[in-house]
């Protein structure tokens, strides 16, 4: 078995409520006319080419049995603050829609690209629109706003305007597509700053391997210590990781008593 890992960005609608004025709203339960909804998403396999990524439309149920599908088969799901944001959408879809019986997919654990660079770097924002260009240098987000992506698609299907609305369509795909083709490059990237992979647990061939990229040529750096132990460390000479051994060399015969 080897790691799975499937980086997704979902795009959703706004709610639509009545209201009378603009500022300092509060809306109630009974002004709702249409709750948010995903509109789409797309998804693509680590290790895979940007062409593979693929765009799936939520209008379409079988579109989540694909999805349901994907995160049953992959180990790790990467996004970019999809802990908060993508993945419990993606379950209140599942259950709402009663996908596949409302059973969940298989577990998987989640890689959030945000909060991760959020807890090791210090940036002005940590919108994926400046850190990917900012600090990763990569050619960022497609200039688009979502919203008005999402209130042309309205008008233009209130309208029965088919042409337009698949113009729409079309164009908010390309935004989605282009957000989950940003995220590999930026995995790589991060890579020796990542945590939480671990793919010796999922590589049989060499579980002696480097956690994060597999790779198998290490520097020795000292030791990595406990409260009690200590454990001889490494640094991959691949990615620039840092491990440190699973058996401890040294064992203090006192702890502090807390």
């Amino acid at each position: 078995m080897t790691m799975k890992l499937l980086f997704i960005d979902i795009e959703t609608t706004p709610a639509l409520s009545w209201h009378y004025g603009l500022w300092n709203q509060n809306i109630g339960i009974s002004q709702i006319e249409r709750p948010p909804e995903i509109i789409g998403w797309a998804s693509r396999w680590y290790g895979e080419g940007p062409s593979t990524c693929e765009w799936y439309g939520a209008e379409d149920m079988a579109s989540f049995e694909v999805l349901w599908r994907q995160l049953d088969e992959a180990t790790h799901v990467g996004h970019f603050n999809g802990k908060t944001f993508d993945m419990p959408w993606i379950n209140h879809e599942f259950f709402k829609k009663g996908v596949f019986d409302r059973k969940p997919p298989s577990p998987y654990k989640q890689i959030d690209l945000m909060k991760q660079i959020r807890r090791n770097f210090r940036s002005i924002s940590n919108k994926l629109a400046f850190l990917s260009t900012d600090l990763f240098g990569l050619e960022g987000k497609i200039d688009e706003s979502a919203l008005a992506l999402w209130i042309e698609m309205w008008r233009a299907k209130e309208a029965e305007d088919w042409p337009r609305y698949e113009k729409a369509l079309y164009r908010m795909a390309k935004y989605c597509k282009r957000d989950v083709n940003l995220l590999p490059k930026m995995y790589d990237m991060a890579l020796p700053w990542l945590t939480g992979i671990n793919q010796n647990v999922y590589n049989d061939e060499r579980p002696d391997s480097c956690t994060n990229c597999k790779g198998t040529k290490f520097h020795r750096r000292g030791y990595a210590y406990t409260a009690q132990s200590k454990f001889p460390e490494f640094r991959c000479a691949k990615c620039g990781k840092t491990v440190r051994g699973t058996k401890a060399v040294g064992r203090a015969e006192y702890v502090e008593v807390r």
